[in-house]
């Protein structure tokens, strides 16, 4: 009897362990010139939905290197064209990783594949921007600091589209 504990036993730890061909689903790795507080075991978004999770953060070479997992249901949607960007909480809470999807799937990104992420740049410096331009005071001044909001955004705008078909790299 003590034998057959001991089998049923040793076949639970080896279908837990997920020795019997569990998919693991799909590890990528996205890289970042800083992983705003991105932690271990955060979620990973893409639409809205939980699609997998942060395994590891560190550094490859002089970025932040975030490993994740997606989940086995979402891996084939990561194709060449997603792009993985960091958005900030709302409301005081943590950052958290998004992925956008392409519009149409290009070739399946390989297991363990380096992904560049997309640096939120360009909208903070526009916010920033935004601030100086709004503290002129006169009309002549606030005229001036709308032209200039008009334009920035104008320029995000179409620096948003080209960045879209820029392909990611290191």
């Amino acid at each position: 009897a003590v034998g057959w504990m001991v089998a049923v036993a040793a076949w639970m730890v080896f279908f837990q362990s997920g020795c019997l061909g569990s998919d693991p689903g799909k590890p990528l790795t996205v890289v970042f010139d800083d992983a705003r507080q991105i932690s271990v075991g955060d979620n990973v978004y893409s639409v809205g939905a939980d699609i997998g999770d942060v395994k590891s953060v560190g550094l490859k070479g002089a970025k932040a290197a975030i490993d994740i997992v997606i989940d086995t249901r979402f891996k084939d949607a990561m194709t060449e064209g997603v792009v993985f960007h960091i958005e900030q909480g709302q409301d005081g809470k943590r950052p958290f990783l998004v992925i956008d999807l392409p519009e149409t799937a290009g070739r399946p990104l390989a297991d363990h594949a380096v992904i560049r992420g997309r640096e939120p740049v360009a909208a903070a410096a526009m916010r920033e921007l935004s601030r100086f331009f709004g503290g002129l005071t006169g009309d002549e001044g606030k005229a001036k600091g709308q032209e200039a909001r008009d334009g920035l955004s104008r320029e995000l705008r179409q620096f948003r589209e080209r960045m879209r078909e820029v392909p990611p790299e290191l």
